[in-house]
């Protein structure tokens, strides 16, 4: 392509959509000169997105309580720098971050038709004023055309930094509470025997997931327990 027609291309490209890629993954955007959201979403560039999600990255079918856990994608190189600014420094990121995450499970096969999302709980604090866990929760929610509700409360903080999978679980057990306005209401809000999706943006060895989906059973055993992150560490640390 000519450096003439080449930049025609890309003011063609910047009048036809106006907001640009959020991700801007240099080495794949530079393809085609600046990352101008084009292809299948207006929110993420075509580049960025094939770079990103991972069709072929199995459900994790292992953890005490889940029916299937669904990954976008591993937790390693440019989904894993997204990740890490999405949960400190740009919650802007969850509206493309959830786009990715819904055309994932919309390519799953065995993902069922859930009946409410329930985000991770976590807490505040003076670096961040938000939660991950709950705006993927509120933008997948508008993506799925399913409520969202909050049952459950995180009531002490956890370092679970290289921490194996049986020492993050005694860590995070008693961490996690059903909320106690919603240990009785719950039960009032149809809340039996239905699908529930479980909302993170990461998903390690799955110890906070398995505590979350034990005690969504313990409100109702019928419950069908799902969950979904944005990536996950393959190895499970």
């Amino acid at each position: 392509m000519s450096t003439v027609i080449k930049s025609l291309y890309e003011s063609f490209l910047d009048l036809l959509y106006e907001h640009k890629c959020p991700f801007e993954i240099e080495h794949i955007c530079s393809m085609h000169g600046h990352c101008s959201a084009d292809g299948w979403s207006k929110k993420v560039c075509s580049f960025c997105f094939n770079e990103l999600v991972d069709l072929s990255l199995e459900p994790r079918r292992d953890l005490i309580d889940l029916e299937l856990v669904v990954s976008a994608a591993e937790y390693k190189n440019e989904a894993k720098t997204i990740t890490q600014k999405f949960k400190w420094s740009n919650p802007k990121l969850v509206h493309p971050i959830a786009e990715l995450i819904n055309y994932k499970l919309t390519n799953c096969p065995e993902f069922p038709d859930i009946d409410y999302l329930i985000p991770v709980p976590g807490l505040m604090n003076e670096d961040r004023n938000w939660l991950p866990s709950v705006l993927l929760s509120q933008e997948l929610s508008k993506l799925l055309e399913k409520p969202y509700i909050e049952p459950l409360q995180k009531s002490q903080e956890t370092k679970l930094y290289r921490l194996d999978k049986v020492n993050r679980r005694k860590t995070v057990q008693n961490s996690y509470q059903i909320k106690p306005s919603h240990k009785h209401g719950l039960k009032n809000y149809a809340f039996e025997g239905k699908k529930l999706l479980i909302v993170d943006d990461l998903i390690a060895s799955g110890s906070t997931i398995e505590i979350c989906a034990q005690l969504l059973k313990r409100i109702h055993p019928e419950n069908k327990i799902y969950a979904v992150t944005f990536t996950s560490v393959s190895s499970g640390m």
